[in-house]
């Protein structure tokens, strides 16, 4: 009785008709690609460009079939592990959860796509369609930036401090260390071995908290 009951509440996340009717809209879009790129280059000689031709692609397709994928998979470990448990179980239960949790994530997210069609409810997609392209230029920059800081820690540090021993750790304790977290006991724990990884470390240390200190006047908005 119980088994049939996980099927029934499991056969819903099954259904490919989801899946299907999102997969048949970027076929057709490719589909559509081609033919219009011909047509304009024939008659108008006009070459699209790819930026002209992503508006073809709905992007909220793909979420909700990453979703639907994602939560067959989650479906059918579930099965696997009432059906067969092994000594394993709790591993499998433990990765099913992250794949059925990524799928409930993608799945709420398409609710936004919903929202969309109200002037209202629309701002935060615009504000994210606008200025994606800027963060992603900022962050490829802060991440050059912050890798430079990682492994210079890392080389200089890292035979003198335990939370420096290697990259991940060094990432860690950066990130703490710029939020104003665990700075005494970072201090405490350094090595007094090398005096000059000791003064390196002081004063990098005092550089970036004084950095993280500084606050950035208010930029007039006119």
């Amino acid at each position: 009785m119980i088994g049939l009951e996980l099927l029934t509440s499991l056969s819903e996340y099954l259904r490919p008709s989801s899946t299907i009717m999102h997969l048949r809209f970027p076929s057709q879009a490719s589909l559509l690609c081609p033919d219009s790129a011909g047509l304009l280059l024939q008659k108008f000689s006009y070459r699209l460009k790819w930026k002209h031709l992503m508006p073809l692609f709905n992007l909220w397709f793909t979420g909700v079939i990453l979703g639907n994928c994602l939560a067959t998979v989650g479906a059918l470990l579930r099965l696997i592990i009432f059906f067969e448990p092994s000594t394993d179980s709790m591993n499998m239960v433990d990765i099913t959860s992250i794949i059925v949790g990524l799928a409930c994530f993608a799945q709420w997210c398409g609710i936004l796509r919903f929202l969309s069609y109200f002037d209202k409810y629309n701002m935060l997609l615009l504000t994210l369609r606008l200025s994606i392209p800027s963060v992603v230029r900022f962050f490829v920059c802060a991440g050059i930036l912050y890798l430079a800081f990682l492994f210079c820690g890392w080389l200089v540090l890292g035979a003198y401090h335990p939370k420096f021993v290697d990259p991940s750790t060094t990432s860690e304790n950066l990130f703490a260390l710029l939020n104003g977290d665990d700075i005494y006991n970072t201090y405490q724990e350094m090595s007094r071995a090398s005096f000059s990884a000791w003064i390196f470390s002081k004063r990098s240390w005092s550089r970036g908290q004084c950095a993280a200190l500084v606050r950035i006047p208010p930029v007039p908005l006119f």
